[in-house]
């Protein structure tokens, strides 16, 4: 198929180049057509080129393509949508153009051969640390290239929230850790980061969002700093090896089944009873749970001490 004025592909021994030359949105319907055709469809690996008359990559628009390698976002694009590469498996890196305004939720959740994020200099939006893309402003660190290989990653200075799906399925981590200043971990921020035994939270964290650290099997222990104020449905659901958890009196709401599935957890609360706040399904796994006041006191003195 032609690629110079119209989407297509050409196969060039085992190489296979999908090119996007028609202008407008580049959609899902738009990819499936094209990665449907059988050349692409089975070809072990392929580039993707995108011209310069497409201006948006729309949501999940190459959701799964896992033979998907390579791919440099033209000056055109303004917008990546939500999950537009989500569990693309075999893609190792892409380049963000200086044009690029606005990134959504969970665009990389489990690209995890993806070790190389680059943002082009001059971007007014957001920017590479390390092969990482944060705000421009390194106050939100929006993923962490999942393919790299370091089992122990410090999260930078003057980071205050850790983005949606930012260290989704990155197995290979066993410990991270949090600068002060931290304020909010969003959705789905650590789920599956099966290996991770250790995460040490900083007295500034407030919020905990659904599904944090979901499925983080390998987490024997978390500390919550008294400055939490909210913890999502499922946040530390299928944690089974979480042993102990110490939940501040300064936590106004917990979600629905926030500890399902931690088989071996006992909650000691900081409050002689269940806030209001609290719904009334926040522990429907029926970990055991202490309720004591007398408990906050001896807490903050060994603390203090």
């Amino acid at each position: 198929m032609g690629l110079f004025s119209k989407d297509g592909y050409e196969l060039k021994g085992g190489a296979c180049t999908v090119s996007f030359r028609a202008s407008g949105e580049l959609t899902r319907e738009r990819v499936d057509r094209i990665f449907s055709q059988r050349q692409v469809k089975y070809a072990n690996s392929v580039v993707v080129s995108i011209g310069e008359k497409v201006t948006r990559i729309c949501g999940s628009a190459f959701y799964n393509r896992t033979n998907l390698r390579s791919i440099t976002v033209p000056a055109s694009v303004t917008a990546i949508d939500d999950l537009a590469f989500a569990e693309c498996t075999g893609l190792t890196s892409i380049e963000i153009s200086k044009s690029v305004r606005d990134i959504g939720g969970s665009v990389f959740r489990r690209c995890i051969s993806l070790s190389d994020i680059k943002v082009e200099e001059g971007n007014l939006f957001y920017r590479s640390i390390d092969g990482n893309l944060y705000s421009k402003n390194g106050e939100e660190l929006i993923q962490y290239a999942p393919g790299k290989t370091e089992e122990y990653f410090i999260v930078p200075n003057g980071v205050k929230t850790v983005g949606m799906s930012a260290f989704h399925s990155c197995s290979q981590l066993t410990g991270v850790e949090l600068p002060v200043g931290l304020i909010k971990i969003c959705p789905y921020a650590f789920m599956y980061c099966t290996d991770i035994a250790e995460i040490k939270l900083p007295k500034s964290l407030v919020s905990i969002s659904e599904e944090a650290f979901e499925g983080c099997k390998s987490l024997t222990s978390i500390r919550l700093p008294s400055s939490v104020q909210f913890i999502g449905h499922s946040a530390f659901l299928g944690c089974s090896e979480l042993e102990s958890l110490e939940i501040p009196n300064s936590v106004e709401s917990i979600g629905f089944a926030a500890f399902e599935g931690c088989d071996k957890l006992t909650i000691h609360c900081e409050t002689d009873v269940q806030p209001n706040g609290w719904d009334k399904d926040w522990n429907s796994f029926g970990c055991p749970v202490e309720w004591s006041s007398e408990y906050a006191i001896a807490r903050r003195k060994k603390l203090n001490d």
